[in-house]
């Protein structure tokens, strides 16, 4: 489990699992085999009782740059059918860490771009720096926010989600913070102290609760797998849109 990905970096010591998403060349976009291998990670975790936490991370300068271009681009050379097909690995992987039993700490650097929202909303705790800025694009490239829609508007509520979600401007760390989507800030400098401060604390109580709070959470505003699935269809049409494949 450990060193079979191409695109993360796996590390378990002490209980804890840092998933590290590793292609800073491509800012850590998303591509089909990234996404693969994140719902992989998060299914074998499920199943590993030694892991109390997760711990999701990123080498590079950002977080993650959202889907990459490149994949979604490709949508114009596949029926309708095949695009829906291909837009649910996204629903399987965000499905896989949104259903994750134990805690999951995200420590956001840089941009977190379009799933790279949805990635730092699937989270439970949120670190991130000063400069660290999330943003939705989709919309000025004639997308959708799509799957992440109703995982951010879980975060950030529904008002937040309308202003971001359709005018696509930028969230700086201190606008995250107050809307809940941030749980701390902090300075690059001190990133890795401040995440290592909560993962101890964390690590430190007791498993059984620590599933069992996560048991409530999940159950207490699920977001269903048939949800992401309509938001997928919708986003999946979206990609053969004129707009967005003019601009390869």
């Amino acid at each position: 489990m450990l060193n079979s990905f191409k695109f993360l970096k796996i590390n378990y010591k002490n209980g804890i699992l840092n998933i590290t998403l590793n292609n800073p060349k491509k800012h850590n976009a998303l591509n089909p085999l990234l996404i693969r291998d994140l719902e992989k990670i998060f299914i074998a975790a499920q199943k590993n009782k030694k892991i109390k936490i997760v711990c999701l991370k990123s080498s590079g300068k950002n977080f993650c740059a959202g889907a990459d271009l490149n994949w979604m681009a490709a949508a114009a050379n596949l029926s309708s059918d095949e695009n829906y097909k291909d837009m649910l690995k996204l629903v399987r992987m965000y499905n896989a860490i949104l259903n994750f039993k134990r805690p999951i700490v995200a420590q956001i650097k840089g941009l977190a771009l379009g799933g790279g929202v949805g990635l730092a909303c699937s989270a439970d705790v949120v670190i991130c720096e000063t400069n660290t800025v999330f943003r939705m694009p989709e919309v000025k490239l004639g997308l959708i926010p799509g799957i992440i829609s109703p995982i951010v508007t879980r975060k950030i509520g529904a008002k937040a989600f309308k202003h971001y979600g359709t005018t696509g401007l930028p969230i700086t760390s201190s606008k995250a913070a107050k809307l809940g989507l941030a749980t701390h800030v902090t300075t690059n400098k001190n990133l890795n102290k401040k995440t290592n401060e909560v993962l101890k604390l964390i690590s430190q109580n007791s498993y059984d609760a620590l599933v069992e709070v996560k048991r409530i959470l999940n159950n207490t505003d699920p977001i269903k797998e048939n949800t992401l699935k309509k938001w997928a269809k919708a986003s999946a049409a979206k990609r053969k849109s004129k707009k967005f494949q003019n601009l390869k």
